[in-house]
């Protein structure tokens, strides 16, 4: 329990740099509201300006949250977002952010996770290399993508803003999603093509850790056919509002935290250093064009990427250190 506090405090003090003077909300569901209790404890002993929302769990990552909820956002300098299912992507969390609230998204914790050595990095210290990323992904305009298991995508960037995402708020309207440490990047939405062989994770209930590959021909953008063991479960995923923006390759991450591991857990696995991972459905609150209350990430294991043919990881490793 002890190592679970001092994650909470992880959170509360440095990922969230919160002040006497701030004010907080902690919002969590049904299935988190263990996790938004020991956030509320800690909160506390830095400010008594905090509530907690408990509300219905979501059925899909970047559904908005209710009216109600959405407008407390707005309200508190801080926003602990602790649901199973992430609010990164949804319009309630932009509005939030643009009017300078800090925003924590916390999706799917657990005590578990609370305990997770990846959260005991030193976030601030791998600031300088996600921004380094970001700088390559922001002069870039094509990555191509492969691994071992033969992974072959080439996706293009050319005038997408990257973004950083070291773990902790900076300032004012800024995201963090410790312990994920990460420099992503809307891809141009009908401009990536190739195959995609996903054996890291799909950090889903259904799915999860992927013993068995899954492999994605993309055509265009857009995801256009699956196979593997997993197949149909995919499929269903994807096809639960019947709208096919689901399917568009809405972002590209790269994992920089070195205490993290690929466990099933989103914000680890997206975060593990030597990984990618590819956003499907949503990209609008991040820089791109497709607005759908969808996201679903692929974690993609020790792959190479080249940025315009400069190679930036090699098998997992690192190029540009």
């Amino acid at each position: 329990m002890g190592r679970c506090r001092n994650g909470s405090k992880t959170l509360v003090k440095v990922c969230a740099d919160l002040q006497s003077y701030d004010t907080a909300l902690v919002i969590s569901d049904s299935t988190t509201v263990d996790v938004g209790l020991v956030i509320v404890e800690v909160v506390k002993e830095v400010t008594k300006n905090v509530s907690h929302i408990t509300i219905e769990p979501f059925k899909m990552h970047g559904q908005e949250p209710p009216p109600p909820v959405a407008e407390k956002m707005k309200e508190n300098s801080v926003v602990f977002g602790v649901t199973k299912m992430s609010m990164a992507h949804t319009k309630a969390r932009q509005e939030a952010t643009l009017r300078g609230v800090r925003y924590l998204s916390l999706p799917d914790y657990s005590m578990e996770l609370l305990c997770s050595a990846a959260l005991q990095v030193d976030f601030k210290e791998l600031t300088p290399l996600v921004e380094r990323v970001t700088g390559i992904l922001n002069a870039g305009k094509e990555v191509k993508i492969m691994t071992s298991r033969g992974t072959e995508l080439f996706i293009k960037i050319d005038g997408r803003q990257a973004n950083s995402c070291p773990g902790w708020c900076q300032g004012p309207g800024t995201l963090a999603s410790p312990p994920n440490v990460e420099s992503n990047i809307a891809p141009l939405e009908s401009e990536s093509n190739g195959v995609v062989v996903v054996d890291g994770s799909i950090p889903n209930e259904q799915l999860g850790l992927i013993d068995n590959p899954l492999i994605l021909k993309i055509e265009n953008g857009q995801i256009v056919d699956i196979k593997g063991r997993s197949a149909s479960v995919l499929e269903k995923i994807l096809d639960s509002l019947n709208d096919p923006k689901t399917r568009i390759l809405a972002e590209l991450g790269f994992g920089l935290n070195p205490k993290a591991r690929i466990c099933g857990i989103m914000l680890e696995d997206e975060g593990c250093l030597g990984t990618v991972h590819l956003g499907f459905g949503s990209n609008s609150t991040i820089g791109g064009n497709n607005c759908i209350p969808f996201h679903l990430d692929m974690v993609l294991r020790a792959p190479t990427v080249l940025v315009d043919n400069r190679v930036i990881l090699k098998e997992g490793k690192l190029t540009i250190l």
